[in-house]
């Protein structure tokens, strides 16, 4: 055993370098693939070749026409040929943002930290009122987390490998929302929605690309709504309600126009869906339907309190979890309100979102949770108008 580990350690560490030279590794993916290596030889010689001939051939593959890959999917989402310590010994990590502000990467198999920041202490500020609730985006290398801290602290990237922190960008201080990932008038942007307004930035670099100001004096819960390539949709609460804006891209610069801002959807921290030139939310405790376009109420209909919801696209219809946790099936439809079904599905106050897998739904609040059995039928062979 201690021979074959020897040889593997003398095989592994010739590969390596000569994977090194070669720029198929980093430093550190050439440690990790001396130590893996000397391990797999250990455990048998067939062990040590099947490894050495799948590491081989990854790296062959991941060069197999890299220049259209590179021009496709640039640095934002390409690994790149070089492979880091993290790819050789495993592919992947659980990131995690509590509300005290520890920002985490998880072993995902055994729950082990593998390294930690106190977001309150790199942006330099203390929680917000309902703690840190944004989720951390994971692009490429970097891993996205909002922190809302001043002098451009605000959306923070951290290197997965290492922790150290990458870039910084300017947003506002009081956000509910988290840095998401879309294709915004042809190019791939990182969006954030804050009291501030609306920014938009390399995913890379974290070069600022657009800064839509709209600010508000109280917190924004909700993620921007693209619709289409260039649309988008920004939820605020109490009084200011909704806003659409088109970003257009001239000479590689965005610029932002305002369409309609309507005081007829007030969604605070209940998701809005779009369907077929319309959209469906919360107004203020009641389901409410707007024309895209216009941004005219098109109905308002059933009082449903801070509950959620969801489109089921192939029935055209949208499945509402009210704030009393009673489940609702509403037609997704402009003309009318009609809800078709409902049942009492929880106790206790509900503003959880629902979660539809196949034929299951799952949902749950603070108290408990629940998994129904859907059955497949027709929206429109059934329903009553409210």
């Amino acid at each position: 055993m201690i021979d074959r580990v020897l040889a593997g350690l003398l095989v592994a560490g010739t590969v390596a370098l000569a994977a090194r030279r070669a720029h198929a590794l980093s430093f550190g993916g050439a440690a990790a693939a001396v130590v893996v290596g000397s391990f797999a030889v250990g455990a048998g010689w067939a062990w040590g070749a099947l490894l050495i001939a799948y590491f081989a051939a990854s790296i062959a593959l991941s060069r197999v026409r890299g220049a259209e890959k590179a021009q496709r999917t640039g640095d934002v989402v390409a690994k790149g040929g070089a492979r880091d310590a993290i790819q050789v010994v495993a592919n992947g990590g659980l990131f995690v943002t509590g509300a005290t502000g520890m920002f985490l990467r998880l072993n995902p198999a055994t729950g082990d930290v593998v390294w930690q920041k106190n977001l309150k202490e790199v942006a330099s500020r203390e929680a917000p009122m309902w703690g840190f609730a944004s989720s951390p985006l994971v692009i490429g290398s970097n891993a996205i987390v909002w922190a809302g801290g001043k002098d451009g602290k605000g959306l923070l990237a951290f290197d997965v490998e290492t922790g150290a922190l990458r870039w910084s960008a300017a947003t506002g201080d009081h956000t509910y929302a988290s840095p998401q990932l879309n294709t915004i008038a042809g190019e791939e942007v990182v969006l954030l929605l804050s009291n501030d307004g609306l920014v938009l930035v390399e995913p890379a670099t974290g070069k600022m690309r657009l800064n839509y100001e709209w600010k508000f004096s109280g917190y924004r819960a909700l993620q921007p709504r693209v619709v289409g390539d260039d649309t988008v949709l920004l939820g605020t609460p109490m009084n200011v309600g909704t806003r659409a804006i088109r970003i257009t891209k001239a000479n590689g610069e965005f610029a932002a126009k305002e369409l309609w801002t309507s005081r007829n959807l007030k969604p605070d921290f209940s998701d809005m869906v779009t369907y077929q030139g319309y959209i469906y939310g919360n107004d203020g405790g009641f389901l409410t339907c707007l024309d895209l376009k216009t941004g005219d109420r098109m109905w308002k209909g059933g009082r449903y309190g801070k509950g959620q919801m969801l489109l089921l696209e192939n029935a055209g219809a949208l499945l509402v979890i009210a704030e009393d946790g009673q489940v609702h099936l509403v037609r997704a439809d402009p003309k009318a309100f009609v809800e078709v079904v409902s049942f009492k599905a929880l106790e206790g106050k509900t503003w959880n979102h629902p979660v539809v897998a196949g034929d299951k739904l799952y949902i749950r609040n603070s108290q408990e949770a629940a998994a129904f059995q859907l059955s497949i039928a027709k929206v429109a062979e059934a329903g009553r108008k409210m």
